[in-house]
């Protein structure tokens, strides 16, 4: 183990270099790294570090699941629901974990299939979210990841054939589904071993991740906006329901993520018009009328 104190410079920490000296080759593994305060009386304060561990994909902190027990007793109080992303997409640690569970550069190991390391890491790490959070009342459903490919591949499997049905085997069962970032990638909702997914969650913003034309037209009328995606989820015919999970007016190019102007309109006729055009009788708003508890936290207020 490996020790050294230091006095901050105000609130910034000087840059922290473990070396190996008088050696020509070699390699240096660390597993933790803490920081404390030294008190007056030599005596060391709390840990300071979120997560001091290298080996985060082995544990759950116990900081971490206390702040969100506090957020789900809220949200619960206020008779709110969320929708709980459980993992990070293509996460360092599990992509670059081969099926042996030793390390692979080549990368890619996120969604490899039952029997690999990944795929038991994920289920361990989904066993401890279901019982610390799945009795509360205020969780709508679990998220693999946000904004997956809308093509489908092994994280349409990873959350139709491990996620979604370990979900609702669970002795507090809530829906489960992926979400992509683009298209509604119709044919992977659809395909067979996506069965078990609960329900459909694209995300569309008009310029950057859209794909109904005109945008320039779309981008100009919210609530047209709203129906003529409402009637292209209605017609995929997905069988089940729809969430649009991420909604946005943005401008032509990457760097405008606002449509020039729209969030500095005062009286929020956008927002009102969106609002509105989702009390349709298609797929996406008619879904949250008739399954409100369901859906409705994870649609865009």
């Amino acid at each position: 183990m490996a020790e050294g104190r230091f006095t901050a410079e105000g609130d910034l920490i000087p840059n922290v270099i473990l070396v190996l000296e008088n050696a020509q080759s070699g390699s240096a593994y660390v597993d933790e790294c803490s920081l404390y305060e030294v008190r007056d009386d030599g005596t060391f304060g709390p840990q300071l570090l979120r997560s001091p561990h290298a080996n985060s994909h082995l544990r759950f902190e116990a900081d971490r699941g206390y702040a969100l027990d506090g957020i789900f007793r809220e949200a619960q109080a206020r008779g709110l629901y969320v929708k709980l992303v459980v993992s990070e997409k293509a996460e360092f640690l599990l992509g670059r974990l081969g099926a042996q569970g030793l390390p692979d550069r080549q990368r890619g190991h996120f969604s490899d299939g039952e029997g690999s390391a990944a795929r038991r890491l994920h289920e361990y790490h989904w066993r401890h979210v279901f019982a610390r959070y799945g009795a509360f009342r205020a969780i709508h459903s679990w998220e693999t990841v946000n904004e997956d490919a809308p093509d489908f591949g092994g994280h349409f499997r990873l959350a139709a054939a491990a996620l979604a049905k370990a979900a609702a085997a669970d002795g507090n069962p809530h829906p489960a589904t992926p979400s992509t970032w683009a298209s509604l990638g119709t044919e992977s909702w659809k395909h067979p071993d996506s069965a078990a997914i609960s329900y459909v969650d694209f995300h569309a913003y008009i310029h950057s991740t859209g794909w109904l034309e005109p945008k320039a037209e779309l981008c100009d009328d919210s609530a047209r906006f709203m129906a003529e995606y409402d009637v292209a989820a209605h017609a995929a015919g997905f069988g089940k329901p729809i969430v649009w999970g991420e909604v946005g007016i943005d401008g032509q190019c990457p760097p405008d993520r606002f449509k020039k102007g729209l969030p500095e309109e005062p009286d929020g006729v956008w927002l009102h018009k969106l609002t509105w055009a989702r009390r349709g009788a298609r797929a996406v708003t008619s879904t949250r009328r008739r399954r409100r508890r369901s859906t409705a936290s994870s649609r865009p207020a």
